[in-house]
Protein backbone atom coordinates (compact mmCIF):
# COMPACT_ATOMS: atom_id res chain seq x y z
CA UNK A 1 0.00 0.00 0.00
CA UNK A 2 1.41 3.36 -1.03
CA UNK A 3 2.91 5.51 1.71
CA UNK A 4 2.41 8.88 -0.03
CA UNK A 5 4.60 11.97 0.03
CA UNK A 6 5.21 14.30 2.95
CA UNK A 7 2.71 16.77 1.52
CA UNK A 8 0.13 14.01 1.31
CA UNK A 9 0.45 13.11 4.99
CA UNK A 10 -0.87 16.38 6.41
CA UNK A 11 -4.58 17.15 6.49
CA UNK A 12 -7.08 19.01 8.69
CA UNK A 13 -8.43 16.86 11.52
CA UNK A 14 -11.95 17.55 10.25
CA UNK A 15 -11.11 15.30 7.31
CA UNK A 16 -11.20 12.35 9.69
CA UNK A 17 -14.99 12.22 9.46
CA UNK A 18 -14.73 11.97 5.70
CA UNK A 19 -12.10 9.25 6.15
CA UNK A 20 -14.75 7.26 8.00
CA UNK A 21 -17.47 7.93 5.42
CA UNK A 22 -15.38 7.37 2.29
CA UNK A 23 -15.21 3.55 2.65
CA UNK A 24 -18.99 3.48 3.03
CA UNK A 25 -19.38 5.13 -0.37
CA UNK A 26 -16.31 3.59 -2.04
CA UNK A 27 -15.51 0.22 -0.43
CA UNK A 28 -12.43 -0.66 -2.46
CA UNK A 29 -8.66 -0.97 -2.15
CA UNK A 30 -7.98 2.44 -3.72
CA UNK A 31 -10.00 4.18 -0.99
CA UNK A 32 -7.90 2.75 1.82
CA UNK A 33 -4.73 3.32 -0.19
CA UNK A 34 -5.63 7.01 -0.45
CA UNK A 35 -6.21 7.42 3.28
CA UNK A 36 -3.42 5.15 4.49
CA UNK A 37 -0.78 7.92 4.91
CA UNK A 38 -3.25 10.06 6.88
CA UNK A 39 -4.31 7.41 9.39
CA UNK A 40 -1.52 8.33 11.78
CA UNK A 41 -1.54 7.66 15.56
CA UNK A 42 -3.66 10.73 16.35
CA UNK A 43 -6.38 9.81 13.89
CA UNK A 44 -6.22 6.16 14.94
CA UNK A 45 -6.64 7.04 18.62
CA UNK A 46 -9.64 9.27 17.91
CA UNK A 47 -11.19 6.59 15.70
CA UNK A 48 -10.62 3.93 18.35
CA UNK A 49 -12.23 6.14 21.02
CA UNK A 50 -15.29 6.80 18.83
CA UNK A 51 -15.53 3.09 18.02
CA UNK A 52 -15.46 2.08 21.67
CA UNK A 53 -18.17 4.62 22.53
CA UNK A 54 -20.35 3.28 19.71
CA UNK A 55 -19.72 -0.29 20.90
CA UNK A 56 -20.95 0.67 24.38
CA UNK A 57 -24.07 2.36 22.95
CA UNK A 58 -24.78 -0.60 20.69
CA UNK A 59 -24.37 -3.04 23.58
CA UNK A 60 -26.86 -1.19 25.77
CA UNK A 61 -29.41 -0.74 22.97
CA UNK A 62 -29.05 -4.33 21.74
CA UNK A 63 -29.61 -5.80 25.20
CA UNK A 64 -32.41 -3.32 26.02
CA UNK A 65 -34.29 -4.19 22.82
CA UNK A 66 -33.67 -7.93 23.08
CA UNK A 67 -37.17 -8.71 24.48
CA UNK A 68 -38.76 -6.77 21.64
CA UNK A 69 -36.72 -8.32 18.86
CA UNK A 70 -36.85 -11.90 20.11
CA UNK A 71 -40.17 -12.07 21.97
CA UNK A 72 -42.05 -9.09 20.47
CA UNK A 73 -42.61 -7.87 24.04
CA UNK A 74 -43.48 -4.26 23.27
CA UNK A 75 -44.06 -3.40 26.93
CA UNK A 76 -40.33 -3.93 27.54
CA UNK A 77 -39.73 -0.58 25.80
CA UNK A 78 -41.24 1.28 28.74
CA UNK A 79 -38.53 3.30 30.54
CA UNK A 80 -39.13 1.53 33.86
CA UNK A 81 -38.86 -1.90 32.24
CA UNK A 82 -35.70 -0.93 30.34
CA UNK A 83 -34.02 0.27 33.53
CA UNK A 84 -35.06 -2.83 35.44
CA UNK A 85 -33.89 -5.14 32.66
CA UNK A 86 -30.50 -3.49 32.25
CA UNK A 87 -29.89 -3.66 36.00
CA UNK A 88 -30.69 -7.37 36.20
CA UNK A 89 -27.67 -9.71 36.45
CA UNK A 90 -28.37 -11.39 33.10
CA UNK A 91 -28.68 -8.19 31.09
CA UNK A 92 -25.78 -6.54 32.90
CA UNK A 93 -23.61 -9.54 32.02
CA UNK A 94 -24.66 -9.39 28.37
CA UNK A 95 -23.86 -5.66 28.12
CA UNK A 96 -20.47 -6.23 29.74
CA UNK A 97 -19.86 -9.21 27.48
CA UNK A 98 -20.80 -7.26 24.36
CA UNK A 99 -18.49 -4.35 25.22
CA UNK A 100 -15.52 -6.42 26.41
CA UNK A 101 -15.94 -9.09 23.75
CA UNK A 102 -16.24 -6.55 20.94
CA UNK A 103 -13.12 -4.74 22.15
CA UNK A 104 -11.18 -8.02 22.20
CA UNK A 105 -12.41 -9.00 18.73
CA UNK A 106 -11.54 -5.51 17.49
CA UNK A 107 -7.85 -6.25 18.05
CA UNK A 108 -7.88 -10.03 17.65
CA UNK A 109 -9.09 -10.00 14.05
CA UNK A 110 -6.28 -7.81 12.62
CA UNK A 111 -3.77 -9.66 14.82
CA UNK A 112 -4.79 -13.02 13.34
CA UNK A 113 -4.99 -11.72 9.78
CA UNK A 114 -1.47 -10.29 10.19
CA UNK A 115 -0.25 -13.84 10.83
CA UNK A 116 -1.34 -14.94 7.35
CA UNK A 117 -0.61 -11.68 5.52
CA UNK A 118 2.13 -11.53 2.92
CA UNK A 119 5.49 -11.94 4.65
CA UNK A 120 7.03 -9.71 2.01
CA UNK A 121 5.35 -6.76 3.77
CA UNK A 122 7.83 -7.04 6.64
CA UNK A 123 7.96 -8.41 10.19
CA UNK A 124 4.78 -9.17 12.11
CA UNK A 125 4.58 -5.79 13.87
CA UNK A 126 4.74 -3.96 10.54
CA UNK A 127 2.15 -6.26 9.00
CA UNK A 128 -0.20 -5.72 11.94
CA UNK A 129 0.11 -1.93 11.66
CA UNK A 130 -0.60 -2.06 7.93
CA UNK A 131 -3.78 -4.04 8.55
CA UNK A 132 -4.86 -2.06 11.59
CA UNK A 133 -4.95 1.28 9.74
CA UNK A 134 -7.70 0.40 7.22
CA UNK A 135 -9.35 -1.88 9.76
CA UNK A 136 -9.81 0.82 12.41
CA UNK A 137 -10.74 3.37 9.74
CA UNK A 138 -13.84 1.41 8.79
CA UNK A 139 -14.97 0.58 12.36
CA UNK A 140 -17.14 3.69 13.03
CA UNK A 141 -19.21 2.92 9.93
CA UNK A 142 -19.51 -0.74 10.91
CA UNK A 143 -20.72 0.25 14.38
CA UNK A 144 -23.20 2.75 12.97
CA UNK A 145 -24.62 0.18 10.55
CA UNK A 146 -25.08 -2.36 13.34
CA UNK A 147 -26.70 0.28 15.52
CA UNK A 148 -28.99 1.35 12.67
CA UNK A 149 -30.01 -2.27 12.02
CA UNK A 150 -30.88 -2.85 15.69
CA UNK A 151 -32.91 0.35 16.03
CA UNK A 152 -34.68 -0.22 12.70
CA UNK A 153 -35.55 -3.78 13.72
CA UNK A 154 -37.07 -2.53 16.97
CA UNK A 155 -39.04 0.26 15.31
CA UNK A 156 -40.44 -2.02 12.61
CA UNK A 157 -41.71 -4.42 15.28
CA UNK A 158 -43.11 -1.52 17.30
CA UNK A 159 -45.18 -0.33 14.33
CA UNK A 160 -46.22 -3.84 13.29
CA UNK A 161 -44.29 -3.73 10.02
CA UNK A 162 -41.78 -6.51 10.64
CA UNK A 163 -42.69 -9.95 9.23
CA UNK A 164 -45.86 -8.45 7.85
CA UNK A 165 -47.92 -9.99 5.05
CA UNK A 166 -47.52 -6.71 3.17
CA UNK A 167 -44.89 -7.01 0.43
CA UNK A 168 -43.77 -3.41 0.81
CA UNK A 169 -43.21 -3.80 4.56
CA UNK A 170 -41.31 -7.05 4.01
CA UNK A 171 -39.08 -5.39 1.44
CA UNK A 172 -38.53 -2.43 3.75
CA UNK A 173 -37.64 -4.78 6.61
CA UNK A 174 -35.13 -6.57 4.41
CA UNK A 175 -33.44 -3.33 3.38
CA UNK A 176 -33.34 -1.84 6.89
CA UNK A 177 -32.43 -4.83 9.06
CA UNK A 178 -30.34 -7.65 7.51
CA UNK A 179 -28.81 -5.68 4.64
CA UNK A 180 -26.98 -3.09 6.81
CA UNK A 181 -25.87 -5.81 9.26
CA UNK A 182 -24.53 -8.06 6.51
CA UNK A 183 -22.85 -5.12 4.78
CA UNK A 184 -20.57 -4.73 7.81
CA UNK A 185 -18.92 -8.05 6.94
CA UNK A 186 -18.27 -6.87 3.39
CA UNK A 187 -16.67 -3.63 4.61
CA UNK A 188 -14.55 -5.61 7.06
CA UNK A 189 -13.24 -7.91 4.36
CA UNK A 190 -12.32 -5.06 2.04
CA UNK A 191 -10.37 -3.32 4.83
CA UNK A 192 -8.58 -6.50 5.90
CA UNK A 193 -7.75 -7.41 2.33
CA UNK A 194 -6.41 -3.93 1.62
CA UNK A 195 -4.04 -4.09 4.57
CA UNK A 196 -2.91 -7.69 4.30
CA UNK A 197 -2.48 -8.07 0.51
CA UNK A 198 -4.62 -11.21 0.77
CA UNK A 199 -7.90 -11.86 -0.98
CA UNK A 200 -11.13 -11.10 0.81
CA UNK A 201 -11.83 -14.82 0.99
CA UNK A 202 -8.48 -15.58 2.65
CA UNK A 203 -8.81 -12.72 5.12
CA UNK A 204 -12.40 -13.66 5.83
CA UNK A 205 -11.56 -17.26 6.74
CA UNK A 206 -9.22 -16.05 9.47
CA UNK A 207 -11.40 -13.15 10.62
CA UNK A 208 -14.42 -15.44 11.00
CA UNK A 209 -12.80 -17.41 13.83
CA UNK A 210 -13.00 -14.78 16.62
CA UNK A 211 -16.32 -13.56 15.25
CA UNK A 212 -17.92 -17.00 15.50
CA UNK A 213 -16.49 -17.53 18.99
CA UNK A 214 -17.88 -14.16 20.07
CA UNK A 215 -21.43 -15.10 19.04
CA UNK A 216 -21.32 -18.69 20.34
CA UNK A 217 -19.73 -18.09 23.75
CA UNK A 218 -22.94 -16.82 25.45
CA UNK A 219 -24.70 -20.02 24.39
CA UNK A 220 -22.04 -22.04 26.19
CA UNK A 221 -23.00 -20.35 29.46
CA UNK A 222 -26.73 -20.80 28.97
CA UNK A 223 -27.49 -17.38 27.52
CA UNK A 224 -29.61 -17.18 24.40
CA UNK A 225 -27.27 -14.58 22.92
CA UNK A 226 -28.17 -11.34 21.23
Amino acid sequence: MAQGTAADTTAPRAWLVYAWLDPLLHPKFATFQCWFPLMKPGWRRITLAVTLVLICIEGVIRVATYPVINRHDLQSLEPQRISANLLSPREAFLVAYWVAGSAIVLFTIPALVALVSAWSLGPYVIRFKRIYRPWIQVQPIICMLLLFSTVAHTMLIEFGMYQSENLFFNTLSLLLVPVPALATWSYSLVALSAGSSRTKFQAGLVAAIPGILFWLTPLKFGFSGF
